[in-house]
């Protein structure tokens, strides 16, 4: 049997347990038997390490002749060093002695280094790879509507394209692209006889054909598709070009602003950098390829002309981060749209509570007024929080979903406690930040943090009714008791949170919680236990002892 994966750079991840749980389900599928280890790890909710994985692997074996792997673009795995190992050891490993695997990639000296010795390099520039460029030319060329005003020349550009391609067909299509736009015969000549080496001089070539008064346009742009692409979504999709531009166009000129972009404005400048796509009926937009990313975060760009393009991933996270969170803070708040797929304000109310993990300092007064109950875009995660639950999913993208949908004071509705109710917001995410305390503490003054535990609020939480319903659960209580209520939430007590006998803030924070939880679930009105046991119960995630800690 023969079984095919395709690592992806947009897949942002190690691609190793993604590619053993592809390769072991089709085994599994084509013989029909799901191993006996396998099958306990699935019944207790677990998910499979890559160890248990190949082990998985061997005893689906037993029943298979021969097993035929091919491995696409292993050089899109980020990072890729696991999964090069892991290669190797299907290659080597007596146990997998009826597995014959092909892997695609890109020159990499640690590709390479591993594989040399164990494997047989095939060169992409070949002749037979050629047939299959002269062809892929020939089809291009011919269904481009452009390219028939140059009909009678097609021979000649197909054997320019072929003759520099040297195995990349990626490189032919964007020459395609960019003769596309040749209206003159004799420049269409200068074309074919000055093509450019390689994508590097590719993409410069593009970059440098842009005009200047479009720079901050493109920029915005390209920030925006990558940071997309490197959010903690549920789904890997492309952005709705029509929430792509509308959020461009709020960078660059307000919300007040009449001005009116369109796709053709986008592939006009952009070219073969991106793709365009129907996706759920609409036009959605993507990086046409790895090596645009490649190419904008290389320190080769940084010695062109087109330097300012240039796009590290911290700054692509940051800028991102930055947009999506001032756009959310902006949003309007008596609009109703939970469209996040769609709608521009809608995305960015859900996704700015993900973006909390791209970190940077520039983020935390925006996530601090994005937790801000007082704020008037608060008013709006309500729907959205309904639509989240309706999606019935375990999405870290989602994190919204585990804030309140209403937050106040409960003795005078209406008026917040906003020192106290963003603690609350804080605590109630599902991972650690600490780095969030600092800035809770700047909106407390001379107020103690801890002190804020016993403010008193109320509001409510969406959540799923036994019926498969909607429904809104209310609460009033402490900020420390409505947070030890929760069965999430950052509860633990890390052992790295201690110096000596001197707990960090947050250590204290989560002493007090898990004081509130265990006083509610004994009965007792008080309890200062010397030794706390973390539990920790994540989304998605197995409950976990964690180990003893004294305090």
């Amino acid at each position: 049997m023969c079984a095919y994966y395709y690592c992806h750079y947009s897949h942002n991840q190690d691609e190793s347990a993604s590619f053993l749980s592809w390769i072991v389900s089709q085994v599994c599928r084509h013989t029909r038997h799901v191993p006996g280890r396998l099958r306990k790890i699935h019944d207790s909710g677990c998910t499979p390490t890559v160890a248990e994985l190949q082990h998985a692997l061997e005893e689906s074996l037993e029943n298979v002749g021969s097993l035929y792997v091919v491995i696409d673009a292993v050089d899109e795995s980020i990072p890729r060093e696991s999964l090069v190992r892991l290669i190797g050891t299907l290659a080597l490993d007596d146990r997998f002695s009826k597995i014959h695997i092909m892997a695609t990639s890109r020159q990499y000296l640690e590709i390479e280094r591993v594989f040399s010795g164990i494997s047989r390099s095939i060169s992409m520039s070949n002749e037979l790879v050629d047939v299959d460029i002269r062809q892929f030319t020939r089809a291009k060329l011919a269904a481009s509507y452009r390219l028939k005003r140059w009909q009678y020349r097609h021979g000649e550009i197909e054997n320019a394209l072929v003759a520099g391609a040297r195995g990349m067909f990626r490189w032919v299509d964007c020459q395609i692209r960019a003769i596309e736009r040749v209206r003159d015969e004799n420049q269409l000549h200068s074309a074919l006889q000055n093509l450019p080496q390689d994508l590097n001089e590719t993409y410069i070539r593009i970059f440098d054909a842009i005009p200047e008064t479009d720079w901050q346009f493109v920029r915005h742009v390209l920030v925006w598709i990558c940071g997309h692409e490197r959010a903690p979504w549920l789904e890997r999709t492309a952005l709705d070009m029509g929430l792509l531009l509308s959020a461009v166009a709020y960078e660059l000129y307000g919300a007040s602003s009449k001005c009116v972009l369109d796709s053709d404005d986008l592939q006009d400048l952009l070219g073969c950098l991106v793709t365009l796509e129907t996706q759920n009926g609409r036009p959605a937009v993507s990086l046409a390829h790895y090596t645009v990313l490649e190419f904008l975060t290389s320190a080769h760009i940084l010695q062109t002309g087109v330097a300012f393009f240039s796009l590290s991933i911290e700054a692509i996270e940051s800028e991102f981060a930055v947009s999506v969170l001032r756009q959310a803070i902006e949003a309007d708040p008596v609009a109703t749209s939970a469209s996040w797929e769609h709608d521009r304000e809608a995305y960015c109310l859900t996704l700015g509570c993900a973006l909390i993990k791209f970190g940077g300092n520039e983020l935390h007064p925006l996530l601090m007024q994005y937790l801000n109950p007082a704020n008037p875009h608060f008013v709006r995660f309500n729907a959205i929080q309904e639509r989240i639950h309706r999606h019935d999913n375990n999405s870290f993208g989602f994190y919204l979903g585990y804030l309140p949908g209403a937050l106040c004071s409960p003795s005078a509705p209406g008026r917040h406690d906003v020192a106290a109710e963003t603690l609350l917001n804080v605590l109630l995410l599902p991972d650690r930040f600490d780095h969030l305390l600092l800035q809770v503490q700047q909106l407390a003054g001379d107020r103690d943090l801890r002190g804020l535990l016993d403010v008193q609020v109320a509001g409510f939480f969406v959540e799923n009714t036994p019926d498969h319903g909607l429904g809104r659960r209310p609460f009033q209580g402490t900020v420390g008791e409505v947070a030890a209520n929760e069965d999430y939430g950052q509860l633990d007590i890390p052992r790295s949170g201690v110096k000596g006998t001197k707990l960090s803030t947050w250590a204290m924070l989560g002493v007090r919680l898990k004081e509130e939880s265990v006083r509610k679930n004994s009965g007792e009105s008080s309890r200062t236990p010397s030794v706390l046991a973390a539990e920790v119960a994540g989304p998605g995630q197995q409950s976990r002892r964690e180990s003893l800690f004294s305090i």
